[in-house]
């Protein structure tokens, strides 16, 4: 450019309205329009400059390409690491790590082996560690690996019970950053147990869930459901129920899923009494690590209860007189009834139901009167009589006895015989207790005067 019409142009166009004459504005732009028209793009680009920026870009291309030809982990391992500082990203190491987790799926509570093979271009070292690293705190955990061989190491874990986030370090450097993935296996979150009573007992059903003792204990006969809730979407539950005795079969039963797939359900009938075995089997196929044990109690519907309240088991009644009787019965279900049975000098047993007092319960008391003179009886006889009492267990008659009590008449004669001598017997012994009281205090008027003789005699010594 030989003259300045282009640049004022520019300059002119750019002052605001009265810095400069309006009609000297209009010719310079209209002059400066005319030369950009006759200009070349090219003539105005110093080429010069431009080939020397190109050269010295290609030849900062052909450097990078070649060194990251030449030394390609070192770009691999440092360029992500200035990119992302905070990713925690490995450091450039000629050692290379081939770290692999057997089994390829580890379960929760199963073993698992962390295998690293190292090699590289000098000598791998003779050491390593996997380091594990905690999501919460960051805090790193270091374990020390076994050396099977030069650059084979191990770390074997007995029971895994997370997933966890390592890598592997060494003196000559460490990994990358590998995750053991740990698969959960259906646990025992809760098992509860449905009682469904015998017909005959009336009584309701009722839940429960089994606490530490695990034991299933109901009447025999009872219909048990067993619920098992887990923490995984179930296929199966299997419970196997040994007899004690160990004389029969283990009684064999399936849990199968309801509406929630993570419960199982499964019913018996409880006949005997055993240890338990549950298991877990989830929907992937995997199964549970830990049974479910516990014993099945089978409660036998025992008999009923009787006793005599009163009288006493033998005993003097004149015959003019009336004899009370009282009974009472106890069942682990229900008393049903209670029979007394009486026999006058061997004649009989003459049976009577008795009326029960709160009866269906329990527990159940029952009266009987024995009029003498209504009976017949005489001086001489002897009377004797028992009591049964009956449950409602529908397999069997259900009953037990009293022992046999006795009644035996006498006289009125006798019995005010028997009353004075019994009178007499009273006053001899009221007389022996005065008497033994009038020792006792003898006894002990003496024994105070013996202290106060040795304490005399202390003082005259």
């Amino acid at each position: 450019i030989t003259d300045s019409r282009l640049i004022n142009a520019v300059d002119l166009a750019g002052q605001p309205l009265g810095a400069a004459s309006a009609q000297l504005r209009d010719v310079s732009v209209e002059q400066g329009d005319a030369l950009a028209a006759t200009l070349s793009p090219a003539k105005v680009i110093d080429r010069q400059s431009l080939k020397k920026a190109l050269l010295a870009a290609v030849a900062a291309s052909v450097v990078v390409a070649g060194s990251y030809l030449a030394l390609p982990k070192v770009f691999r391992a440092v360029i992500p690491r200035y990119l992302n500082p905070w990713a925690g990203l490995a450091p450039f190491t000629l050692v290379e790590f081939d770290v692999r987790v057997e089994p390829e799926k580890v379960y929760v509570g199963r073993p698992a082996t962390i295998i690293a093979a190292l090699t590289g271009p000098t000598k791998v070292p003779d050491e390593a560690n996997v380091v594990f690293l905690s999501d919460r705190t960051g805090e790193l955990q270091r374990v020390p690996m076994l050396c099977r061989d030069p650059g084979q190491f191990v770390l074997r874990i007995d029971r895994a019970d997370r997933s966890r986030r390592f890598y592997i370090e060494t003196p000559a450097g460490r990994s990358g950053r590998y995750e053991l993935t740990v698969h959960a296996v259906p646990i025992f979150r809760l098992v509860r147990v449905k009682y469904e009573f015998p017909s005959y007992t009336t009584w309701p059903a009722s839940s429960s869930a089994l606490s530490d003792s695990r034991d299933i204990r109901a009447l025999e006969g009872t219909r048990a459901t067993v619920t098992v809730s887990s923490n995984l979407p179930l296929a199966e539950g299997k419970m196997a129920i040994s007899p004690a005795d160990g004389g029969a079969e283990p009684l064999q039963l399936s849990l199968r899923p309801g509406k929630d797939p993570t419960e199982v359900h499964g019913s018996f009938t409880i006949r005997a009494t055993g240890p338990y075995r549950i298991t877990l089997l989830s929907a992937d196929g995997v199964a549970g690590n830990d049974p479910f044990t516990g014993a099945v109690t089978c409660v036998p519907d025992t008999l009923p209860d009787v006793q005599f309240l009163e009288p006493d088991q033998a005993m003097l009644a004149p015959e003019n007189w009336t004899v009370q009787v009282k009974v009472a019965a106890r069942d682990d279900v229900r008393v049903d009834r209670i029979v007394l049975y009486r026999s006058i000098n061997g004649w009989g047993p003459t049976p009577t139901d008795l009326t029960l007092k709160s009866a269906g319960g329990t527990y159940a008391t029952a009266d009987y009167s024995f009029d003498l003179p209504a009976l017949g009886a005489r001086g001489g006889d002897v009377i004797t009589y028992y009591a049964s009492a009956y449950d409602n267990y529908p397999g069997g008659v259900h009953f037990s006895d009293t022992s046999t009590f006795v009644i035996r008449v006498i006289s009125e004669e006798e019995y005010l015989h028997y009353a004075r001598m019994k009178y007499r017997m009273d006053e001899v012994i009221a007389e022996l207790e005065e008497f033994r009281a009038k020792l006792d205090e003898i006894k002990r008027r003496r024994d105070e005067l013996e202290k106060e003789f040795t304490a005399l005699e202390e003082k005259i010594e």
